[in-house]
């Protein structure tokens, strides 16, 4: 095998925000793969300036106070982000090429102001803790003549001395080369060398080449350019995925050669159903990449916005940088240029962002959505992982090798299934239901190893339809899932941002199925559904047919109200519930349950000879699968309520409640006293416990949770369980809803008003005055994502916004929503951004929301739900009527119900005007904004009631106002601009024009005195 080769630059950027750019531009043209960076500029958690999809970063630590980072350009290198070995000071990643042996990168600032000793202790640590070869690239702010540096003082050669001991006692090596320019100067501050090129082990001694130092950014310190040559390792093996860009097929010659596969020759659809089934596939497989083209990473590390002007300032800059004395002589003249340079990239970057903010008005659920919703993207790099032993794993397959290990449970000996199952019926497939099946999937979701969406299967219909139902139909009349389609590739998903990284129950593992096998499974589904559904209990609410996760929670709570006793409930934690399910009694319970002998048998083929795989940076590792229902699958939920539900038959006591959604068990236990209640949570645990041992299940006493729920038992008692006790709280997170003792539901309140504030924080950065995000697309996304966040489950808990202190955070909440709405100033009252936007009170909203829900329930009629509208408006024309705030806004709209029929068009712009907040010297002087009230015609304060009727500069523009309004009515009261469309108009007009003739004045120096 080949060894492979590095290109490799360290910087200390010294917190410099063009550096990025410059050392970005030189790693392109130079074929730079990785970058060791200190003293790095940060925003947030992110990396500034290496926000391109082609760039991967490891930061120090995540907490925005990073001083390291690694970035990795070539998208060919497998990268592990070392994070159990990283901090502040120190950013570690293990990098793998395909040829090479992984490599441990380190980079590391040794801060000047932190002793040096401190430092060294650390990094002799995060050597001890690997075995591979280590490349380091460090700021150890040291002098030593072993890196060609000169001390200034003694204190330079003191902190030297603590790096040359570990140097010596950890066997590394250093590369520096004498002859080279200085790594540090700064004019004032004199020049060393204190950049610092380090390796361990014994292949890389000679293994560095053309180090040298290049002065090519703008940062106080140069940099290190260098190639380092890693030892050949283990090619890994391929999963053979693909991933086709579907937006760009061509349909007319993908269906013209599937046809060609699949009609042209016969032969190849004749056989077993292993046969048909792969043939199938790979026909469909070899259509798609004869008629689209592959999804690929994108390799760009250039900006976006970077264009020809860009390109011949950065010229001329560089340049001058090298042809000039730069740092002393001509230093003030650089400055000039590189400020010029800066400002033509914040002019460019800002017109980029605009029109990327803009872009949302035509595609609202595009990009800037995205962006919105979910915030800038994380870092692709995969993170190491704590194994049982307590030792990290280093490489991308160790990692994907422990987290196949750790999410994919396996037993040591296959299970062993009944046999001789031979009196099945022969279940009849028509084509009709075949299609139903495939169009019953969502077309683009993310396919299996092949590649095959549901979307494609529908653009093959009218090839595959008639031989898809044939084999489909042959695998059910014998049994048999074909194997082709019983390879899942695993993707973990992170359970939430607040998990460790570094240990694998922190992800989720979802299986992603051929779309094929997934149409096979919903025929199976179907038939199993139709033998075992009656047979159900009704309080299993997952995944069936009129049940839903508010049924689960209200069916809890109406017997916790019928109750005559004390109530605890207990919410119970499955360890791993769908990835550990015994597949020998998961069989017996589906006989238990009624399923017939054909479905049982092709459930065990299905079941049969699965694997699982699971890819790392291309690192990939296999799994044999012996338990568990798959998480992705349409079969696996099914096969999971058969299991649970043979845990709610356990319970026979009629003051004790089971109720399950999915593997969410609730149990409810009612009692004369708490020695009776824990009495009999001792047996129906007890019998549960025994349920779950059975199918390889265990309960989290540590993770599951008891709360009284009636009767006054305060919190803190305990729930025996096993060998632990449960200890009761006061308020537990069950399916969304915040259930507390006390049942007023003011902790679910106070979680929900929460809800979307980051997302309508960032709609806001993509909002101006003349650009971005349009106030009618606004609308869409607060009918469509906000109010539906607020409002799940509302018939539960919706009497929880009926105090005033609910009332009031709930307004505060929904204010950025609110501005997001109308464009309004900050300071504008709550109580006016309501009306302005023609949006309900967000109490009334959440009320109105319970109105429509039972009404299409078919709880009350048309009229009652048309009575209970008029009460809502009622209760926010008193709130309007009373309120002391937005009385500006109230001599325009006086009357709530005139205001909601009014299809208005706010901007930026009218906003100011039907709020009286805004760009006005008297409203911004009030609140300490503006220095000067008085308005720039120097008659009187500037405020919108002036400005509106009678300031003398906007005569022109108040006189066309005037024609529409009429003359006899002039001046009119302000809600006069609502009686037509036109005089609206008129007002919207007459705003932007004030606006920015006010705005244009204060851009010349216009201003009072």
């Amino acid at each position: 095998m080949n060894s492979s080769t590095y290109c490799v630059a360290q910087l200390n950027m010294n917190g410099n925000h063009l550096v990025p750019d410059q050392i970005l531009d030189y790693s392109r043209a130079n074929g730079v793969e990785v970058l060791l960076l200190q003293e790095v500029p940060t925003s947030g958690n992110r990396l500034v300036g290496f926000d391109y999809s082609a760039v991967r970063t490891v930061l120090s630590c995540k907490e925005g106070s990073a001083r390291a980072a690694i970035v990795v350009l070539n998208q060919d290198i497998e990268v592990v982000a070392l994070q159990g070995l990283s901090d502040r000071h120190f950013a570690v990643a293990s990098l793998r090429k395909r040829h090479g042996q992984a490599v441990v990168f380190v980079s590391a600032y040794f801060k000047y102001s932190i002793q040096t000793h401190i430092f060294t202790a650390r990094l002799g640590l995060i050597l001890d803790s690997i075995d591979q070869d280590v490349v380091i690239g460090a700021d150890v702010n040291a002098h030593s003549p072993q890196w060609f540096s000169r001390p200034g003082n003694n204190t330079g050669s003191a902190r030297g001395t603590h790096v040359e001991s570990l140097i010596a006692e950890k066997h590394l090596t250093v590369h520096n080369q004498p002859g080279r320019l200085v790594t540090y100067e700064r004019h004032g501050m004199g020049s060393s060398n204190i950049d610092v090129t380090l390796t361990r082990g014994g292949s890389l001694v000679n293994s560095v080449s053309e180090w040298d130092v290049l002065d090519i950014t703008d940062s106080d310190h140069r940099t290190i350019r260098f190639k380092i040559r890693i030892g050949s390792g283990p090619e890994g093996p391929a999963i053979g995925k693909r991933r086709f860009n579907t937006r760009k097929a061509d349909w007319d010659r993908f269906r013209w050669v599937l046809a060609q596969k699949v009609l042209g020759d016969p032969e190849t659809m004749v056989g077993g159903c292993d046969v048909v089934a792969g043939a199938l596939t790979r026909a469909l497989g070899q259509a798609m990449e004869a008629s689209m083209p592959r999804s690929r990473k994108s390799a760009r590390i250039k900006p976006p916005w970077w264009d020809a002007g860009l390109e011949e300032s950065k010229r001329r800059l560089n340049n001058f940088r090298r042809t000039r004395d730069y740092k002393v002589a001509d230093r003030d003249q650089f400055r000039v240029l590189r400020n010029e340079h800066l400002k033509k990239i914040r002019r460019a970057k800002m017109e980029s962002w605009r029109k990327f903010a803009t872009s949302i008005n035509s595609d609202i659920w595009g990009p800037v959505y995205r962006w919105a919703r979910n915030g800038s993207s994380k870092s692709r790099i995969p993170s190491s992982v704590l194994r049982e032993d307590g030792t990290f794993t280093v490489t991308a397959l160790e990692t994907a090798e422990c987290l196949l290990e750790s999410l994919i449970p396996r037993d040591v000996t296959a299970p062993i299934f009944e046999h001789g199952i031979v009196e099945r019926e022969r279940p009849e497939v028509t084509e009709a239901e075949v299609k139903r099946a495939v169009w019953r999937m969502a077309p683009n979701k993310a396919p299996g190893l092949d590649g095959i969406t549901a979307g494609v299967l529908r653009k093959a219909w009218g090839v595959i339809g008639t031989p898809l139902t044939s084999v489909l139909r042959e695998c059910l009349r014998r049994s048999v899932f074909p194997d082709c389609w019983k390879t899942a590739e695993v993707v973990v998903i992170s359970k939430g941002q607040d998990r460790d990284p570094s240990l694998p129950k922190s992800y989720r593992p979802v299986s992603l199925l051929s779309a094929p096998s997934k149409v096979l499974e919903r025929l199976v589904v179907d038939r199993l559904e139709e033998e075992t559904g009656g047979a159900l209990s009704e309080e299993q609410h997952g995944f069936r047919v009129g049940k839903s996760t508010i049924s689960a929670i209200k069916s809890c709570l109406d017997w916790v109200d019928n109750s005559q006793e004390m109530v605890v409930g207990v919410f119970l934690d499955i360890s791993g519930a769908f990835d550990n399910l015994r597949w020998n009694i998961l069989i017996r319970d589906m006989m238990t349950l009624g399923a017939s002998d054909a479905t049982r048998s092709i459930i065990q083929s299905y079941l049969t000879g699965r694997r699982a795989v699971l890819s790392v940076e291309g690192a990939t590792a296999f799994a044999d699968l012996t338990r568990g229902c798959p998480q992705g699958s349409q079969l696996g939920p099914s096969l999971w309520n058969l299991s649970m539900d043979r845990a709610l038959v356990t319970n026979n006591d009629d003051r004790v409640k089971l109720v399950a959604y999915a593997d969410d068990l609730a149990v409810l236990i009612a009692g004369s006293d708490i020695l009776d209640i824990q009495g009999r949570a001792r047996a129906t645990l007890g019998a549960l416990r025994d349920w779950a041992e059975l199918r390889g299940l265990t309960f989290s006493a540590s993770k599951s949770q008891a709360i009284p729920l009636k009767g006054g038992l305060r919190s803190g008692f305990t729930v025996p369980f096993g060998a632990q006790d449960i200890v009761a709280v006061d308020s537990v997170r069950y399916l969304g809803v915040e259930l507390d003792s006390k049942r007023n539901f003011w902790a679910h309140v106070s979680i929900v008003a929460g809800k979307s504030e980051s997302l309508y924080s960032r709609l806001r950065a993509a909002s101006s005055a003349d650009w971005g995000l349009r106030q009618s697309t606004s609308a869409v996304i607060y009918r469509a994502v906000f109010l539906p966040r607020i409002t799940y489950a509302a018939e539960i808990w919706a009497k929880g916004v009926l105090t005033k202190k609910a009332i009031k955070l709930l307004g505060s909440k929904q204010r950025r929503a609110l501005r997001s709405l109308t464009g309004a100033y900050s300071t504008t009252s709550t109580d006016a951004l309501q009306v302005v936007a023609g949006q309900l009170p967000l109490d009334l909203e959440i009320r109105w929301h319970v109105v429509r829900t039972r009404r299409k329930a078919g709880q009350i009629s048309e009229e009652e739900m048309s009575d209970q509208w008029d009460r809502l408006l009622d209760i926010w024309q008193d709130r309007w009527d009373s309120s002391v705030k937005g009385r500006w806004t109230y001599g325009i709209f006086p009357d709530i119900r005139r205001r909601l029929v009014l299809p208005l068009e706010v901007d930026h712009y009218v906003c100011q005007f039907l709020t009286g907040h805004g760009d006005f010297n008297s409203k911004l002087e009030s609140f300490n904004l503006r220095g000067e009230a008085m308005c720039r015609c120097e008659t009187e304060d500037e405020s919108v009631d002036h400005v509106l009727y009678r300031c003398p500069l906007l005569s022109a523009e108040r006189d066309r106002v005037i024609r529409q309004i009429g003359e006899d009515v002039w001046p009119c009261e302000t809600k006069v601009f609502m009686d037509t469309r036109s005089n609206y108009c008129a007002l919207r007009r007459f705003a932007r024009e004030a606006i920015e003739a006010k705005r244009s004045s204060d851009r010349l120096g216009l201003v009072p005195g």
